[in-house]
Formats: C-alpha cells, structure tokens, sequence
C-alpha cells in the first residue's frame, strides 16, 4: 500500500478569504494539517493549491507543494486527488482538509491501519446523536483505494468509519468556527 496525503488548500474561499493561511492557535489552519501530515505515517503528502500565497507558505516552511495543474480553480477535488495519486504512482490517496486543524496525526494512522487491512475506504464521523448513534463526516479525513477516488462520496463497497471526538471534529468554514479551533488550540498550548 502506498498512501498519498494530499492537502487541498484553494485562494478562493467565499466565505473566509484566504482561510487557509488565517491565524488559529498561533499558526495557519494549513501548518496545522500540514505538521499532521508529516508526524503521520503517510507514504507521502502533497499541498495541491492554486494560490501563490500558499506555495509561498509551503516553500517557506519546506513543505511538498503542487501547483492543481488542472483547468480552473473549480475543478472538482476528485479530479484532483486521481490526478496527483496517479503522477506520484500511489495505490490509495488520502484527503486532508486544512478546515480540521484539530485532526491529529494519530487520527490519520488509525485511517492508515484500517486501509492496510483491506478495506476500500475510510472516513471520519462524529457521532451527533443525543440519544442514539448518529454519524456525520466530520471533513478531516477521507481515504480510499485509488479507483475509488474518483467516486462522488470516494467510497468502496468495503467503507470504515472512524469516529472522532466532538471536540475535534471541526470544520472551520466560518469566522465562529475559527474563533472556537483557536479557541480550542490556545487552551491546549496553555495545558502544555
């Protein structure tokens, strides 16, 4: 099995410009999924963006970059994932969003472990559920077998679920979500 992480990280956010690069925890929303990326046990992990600003950052920080090399910035992310797993020659593709800052590379390694016992993907939940179960994607991490990448929920037959905490499963796209991941980070530095 060989795992590309790719972290998609686009200058054109409606809702929070430049989210990607904002401030949360005394670093970007993009250093936190890119720190995950390399503590975890991924073969490989790329930041596939469009913006300068962001290979900028990377190239900074030293971190693999790839320009998205396709026709527009509204390229669907699918098209994207199967295209850079297929030029890194990886078997699956893992996507990371810089929207969960929170994910951890322990997280990512548990979606690892359950891809290389076979089955064709894995995704992260959070259970909603007052009274009973009830799962949503959380956003944080979506991986699959390379022929699955190209399906609209990239999801195989053979589909696991991992669960994070609610605390954790954050998906910064407004500017209340980030106050509370910075929220959530300056804490925890502060516990440190």
């Amino acid at each position: 099995m060989n795992t590309l992480g790719v972290i998609p990280a686009r200058g054109n956010s409606q809702r929070l410009p430049g989210k990607n690069l904002l401030p949360c925890g005394g670093k970007s929303l993009l250093q936190w999924t890119c720190e995950a990326a390399a503590a975890s046990q991924l073969d490989e992990w790329v930041v596939s963006t469009d913006w300068h600003d962001v290979a900028q950052f990377c190239n900074n920080n030293g971190y693999p970059w790839q320009n998205r090399g396709l026709p527009d910035v509204f390229t669907p992310i699918l098209d994207v994932l199967h295209s850079l797993a297929s030029q890194h020659d990886a078997t699956h593709v893992m996507l990371l969003q810089p929207t969960s800052p929170l994910r951890t590379a322990a997280d990512i390694d548990v979606c690892l472990d359950m891809m290389a016992g076979g089955c064709q993907s894995v995704a992260s939940y959070e259970d909603i559920g007052k009274h009973q179960e009830l799962l949503t994607t959380n956003g944080a991490i979506f991986g699959c077998k390379l022929e699955y990448a190209r399906t609209p929920q990239l999801r195989g037959f053979d589909h696991r679920v991992y669960i994070m905490p609610p605390e954790r499963s954050i998906d910064v796209d407004t500017a209340a979500q980030l106050r509370l991941c910075d929220s959530i980070l300056t804490q925890g530095a502060e516990c440190e």
